[in-house]
């Protein structure tokens, strides 16, 4: 196979380094042209072909809350709920017991670390761990 060398430098800038000169190398010059076979063209062009890059991860989802209304709607409930369970006589949370909650929401997948926030309900766990009334949405305590 017969390549013109001026097309072959003229090349050069979009070729990785070292590519033209091992076309060179590896063919046999005639004036203005290069005489190479074409398996070891093939051979160099996969020798210098840019290698791929490894995929990057996939971004890391942001843990976020409900919408604001439906975690206002779940307050109110809350509050309304608490009132019924004080009024009915349901016995305060022991200390125990809210550092036990506590701990499990902070072992908790779903606890959003920096706000101290369930990403299901969108409570604070420090205030939900104290109401009488309330669970964990996923029914670990």
């Amino acid at each position: 196979m017969k390549l013109r060398i001026a097309k072959i430098h003229a090349a050069a800038p979009s070729r990785p380094p070292g590519y033209v000169e091992a076309v060179l190398a590896h063919g046999v010059v005639e004036g203005e042209w290069l005489e190479i076979s074409a398996e070891a063209l093939a051979e160099l062009r996969d020798q210098f072909r840019p290698k791929p890059q490894p995929e990057a991860p996939p971004p890391c989802r942001a843990k976020a809350t409900p919408p604001l209304p439906v975690m206002a709607a779940t307050l109110v409930r809350a509050a309304i709920h608490e009132v019924k369970a004080r009024v009915s006589g349901v016995p305060q949370v022991t200390d125990e017991e809210i550092a036990r909650r506590m701990e499990t929401c902070r072992t908790c997948e779903h606890f959003i670390q920096g706000q101290n926030r369930c990403e299901l309900c969108g409570c604070f766990s420090a205030l939900k761990s104290r109401m009488r009334s309330q669970h964990c949405p996923q029914g670990k305590w």
